[in-house]
């Protein structure tokens, strides 16, 4: 949280309109060089900023989640949401992990408590929905010092990510004038460079929640549709396809039994989405009627749908889907 991306980074995106995520320490808040609460406070409400979490503590931002025991990480992430909600915060529920350090116990611990956890690891870019909502590969060490990405290189990817229609996340720590001296330094012409950039590219801009709603969206619109006497939702191909979506979204973060509930709540309206096996199996029948060159033939049959949807198998055992 940064004093400079309120004086420098606020102004250049908010000329384009465009908003952005903090990840806040909160003891940081309001020390020499950060922004104050007032300041996160008008980012949020003024200018439509996401505010997330970091870390609650300096010293579990110095020691990295993945340095302290579990049972400090929940504690410091429960203070930090609770000091976020108590001062007027709507609580995005947006994690970046210090230093982008991360392993399976801390992932299980975000995923107690956030929608959605970010690293800073780049080897692709990220997809919509993110093969993982935990492990959310983002841009960094945006600087022209030794070791970092150039301004050049972070516009090749801007222009990648229109041209592929990924989901390209940047990570900017200090801005300042004049040049760099280390990898989380940001020169104020660079950013302005990037930015004017981005803005030319065509992409939409974002912040983390803002994505996350995105497919909420999706589910919100099905349930208020009707098509041929009856609601978008009850369509068992769209249940299919917003079920098989949401498992690819969420199956890090849940377990088999929370998984299928929560499904089941997005298709149906809190309503229970049952498939009967006849129906399943008369549905199998016709695709396997299909030619292979059937539109329908190709689609993509994952075990992990029947398993959220059907409930009338609740023991069947599923295998991870884990990212790569």
């Amino acid at each position: 949280i940064y004093q400079t991306q309120y004086t420098y980074a606020r102004p250049v995106l908010d000329a384009h309109g465009f908003p952005a995520t903090v990840a806040v320490i909160r003891e940081a808040i309001g020390l020499d060089h950060s922004m104050s609460l007032e300041q996160l406070r008008s980012l949020q409400d003024d200018l439509g900023w996401e505010i997330g979490c970091h870390s609650d503590s300096l010293a579990v931002h110095r020691a990295t989640d993945r340095g302290v025991p579990l049972s400090v990480l929940d504690s410091d992430l429960r203070r930090e949401l609770a000091y976020l909600g108590k001062n007027g915060f709507r609580n995005d529920k947006f994690l970046a992990y210090p230093s982008g350090l991360w392993d399976p116990g801390v992932l299980r611990v975000a995923s107690q408590h956030c929608h959605s956890g970010r690293l800073d690891m780049f080897r692709t870019q990220e997809t919509f929905p993110p093969s993982d909502p935990y492990k959310l590969r983002a841009c960094g060490s945006i600087s022209s010092a030794p070791g970092g990405r150039s301004a050049a290189e972070v516009k090749g990817y801007i222009d990648a990510a229109a041209e592929n229609l990924s989901w390209l996340i940047l990570i900017f720590h200090k801005i300042v004038r004049g040049s760099p001296v280390q990898r989380t330094e940001c020169a104020l012409s660079d950013f302005e460079e990037i930015i004017a950039h981005l803005a030319g590219s065509g992409l939409r801009v974002r912040t983390i929640g803002q994505v996350k709603k995105a497919f909420d969206t999706i589910c919100e619109r099905v349930l208020s549709r009707n098509t041929q006497g009856s609601l978008l939702a009850d369509k068992q191909m769209v249940q299919s396809d917003i079920a098989d979506a949401y498992a690819e979204l969420l199956d890090q973060a849940l377990d088999d039994r929370d998984r299928r509930g929560r499904v089941r709540d997005v298709v149906d309206d809190g309503r229970r989405a049952r498939r009967a096996p006849q129906q399943r199996d008369a549905r199998e029948r016709r695709v396997a009627g299909r030619g292979p060159g059937h539109p329908l033939r190709a689609r993509r049959h994952d075990p992990h749908v029947d398993d959220v949807l059907d409930e009338e198998h609740p023991d069947r055992e599923v295998a991870g889907h884990y990212s790569p």
